[in-house]
């Protein structure tokens, strides 16, 4: 029986850029769109760990907020962009005709749950149920709805980075989308959770972070960058950033952060390492935990952490079993390089993975599911970089990523890149140079602009007009 995402979900409405659930939480989601691939360095991304920080730090207690990264393994159709009917234009179109890559969606949501009076508020007056909410719900909506206005407003003003709010529609799409493994027909879609995740004639696993102990004792904030060969420089990019655009597969990275409260869950640390303390004695086990605890427990007083819960899990599918089985040992490869252990799930465990990475479905997560972790530490596993995107107009260069045709506009008359119209092309002998302007010039040509080439030799120069 086909029923729609709203009743499979126990979803109220989308309604003015919210989405209202029936056991009384209420999401807001904006798209994100992110920096280019290797646009850092050290310092940016410590700033950029820093700003995610401050964003969120004033989250209220049973709040949620929700980074949802999706990226869907495309084919190149070189009709639609190489348009030149030269012989090097058909022979371009021939040669990357086809080849895969990858379109990256970013989607930021905030989703604040336990509004007891959502619902009926709702059933009275659909289009006023905020002012038929209970007078502590409409306190806490309130300070929820500063909350996001500020965390926006910071991520808003880091370099390079944009959030939009999702209209209702792109809400409603986006959900439908997710929910029926992002088919390009918007159909609906069977879904089973047993061994693996299938939608429709898809399969997929999950790999969950979802406990402190499969982590390392420290997250560092970024790491080496070595996915190009470069001679004499250093790259660097977030912990986790090969799950992300360096893997040519169709996959979302859920970045899911519980702000459960910090008072109450430094409290219930103490707890923890009472009862541990208490039963030392009876394990090596046990001692080694309370050890652990007792560890974590000095640290959040010394320094007084923003204690939270963190559950981040990598969705993974595809219609070839071959194809999914490269990608699912390129995701251990990767998490096994940063030492980082992972749940696999199966069954049930499948089921409320997935749908508690439904945007505004967090709290359907199983507690179980979270890392006891504290603000800072939480986003070091958070990725950054986004795919190359092209300019509206300009010439062609390769996509460092999926050496698929990039659009360049090199006049650049907004200035985005640098604040002036300078271009400099640097290689080593041998390196490629000639060849490089010799295909600006190609591509200038046959788009009517007036190209003035100047040769400066020893002793001479010549200037020819193109």
């Amino acid at each position: 029986m086909n029923i729609s995402t709203a009743q499979a979900y126990s979803i109220l409405a989308v309604l003015d850029g919210a989405v209202l659930n029936k056991d009384g939480s209420l999401t807001v989601a904006f798209f994100l769109q992110n920096p280019e691939a290797y646009s850092f360095d050290e310092d940016i991304l410590h700033s950029r760990h820093h700003d995610f920080f401050r964003a969120f730090k004033h989250m209220p207690d049973d709040s949620f907020v929700h980074k949802q990264d999706v990226f869907l393994k495309k084919k190149y159709q070189s009709e639609k962009h190489i348009r030149s009917n030269s012989f090097i234009g058909k022979a371009e179109r021939k040669y990357f005709d086809g080849r895969e890559y990858l379109e990256h969606h970013c989607v930021l949501a905030f989703t604040l749950t336990g509004l007891a009076t959502l619902e009926k508020s709702y059933q009275q007056n659909p289009l006023k149920y905020s002012e038929s909410l209970s007078k502590s719900d409409k306190e806490r909506l309130s300070i929820f709805l500063d909350a996001v206005e500020q965390a926006t407003i910071i991520i808003g003003n880091m370099p390079n980075t944009c959030l939009t709010k999702m209209t209702d529609d792109e809400l409603s799409n986006y959900i439908n989308s997710f929910v029926n493994g992002f088919q390009e027909d918007h159909s609906l879609r069977d879904i089973q959770f047993d061994e693996h995740l299938k939608i429709g004639k898809a399969k997929g696993s999950i790999f969950s972070i979802s406990d402190e102990k499969y982590l390392p004792d420290t997250l560092p904030i970024l790491t080496i960058d070595d996915t190009l060969p470069v001679a004499n420089s250093s790259l660097v990019m977030a912990y986790l950033e090969k799950i992300g655009v360096h893997l040519l597969a169709n996959h979302v990275y859920n970045q899911i952060i519980y702000f459960e409260g910090s008072k109450k869950l430094k409290r219930a640390l103490e707890k923890r390492v009472q009862v541990f303390g208490q039963h030392q004695k009876f394990s090596a086990q046990i001692e080694f935990e309370y050890n652990r605890l007792k560890k974590l427990e000095k640290e959040v007083i010394q320094e007084d952490c923003l204690l939270c819960r963190s559950h981040f899990n990598i969705m993974v599918w595809d219609e070839d079993p071959e194809v999914l089985a490269v990608a699912e040992k390129k995701i251990k490869e990767a998490l096994s390089l940063q030492n980082i252990l992972h749940y696999h799930p199966s069954f049930d465990g499948i089921r409320n993975i997935f749908i508690g990475s439904i945007i505004g479905r967090e709290s359907k997560l199983d507690s179980s599911l979270f890392m006891f972790l504290d603000l800072a530490a939480s986003l070091t596993l958070f990725i950054h970089y986004s795919v190359f995107k092209n300019d509206k107009e300009g010439v062609f260069f390769n996509d460092r990523l999926y050496q698929i045709p990039l659009r360049i506009d090199i006049w650049d008359e907004r200035k985005i890149r640098i604040n002036a119209r300078n271009a400099l092309v640097v290689a080593s002998t041998g390196g490629g140079k000639s060849a490089s302007v010799l295909s600006i010039v190609q591509q200038l040509a046959e788009q009517k602009h007036k190209v003035i080439v100047v040769e400066f030799e020893i002793g001479r120069a010549s200037c020819r007009e193109r």
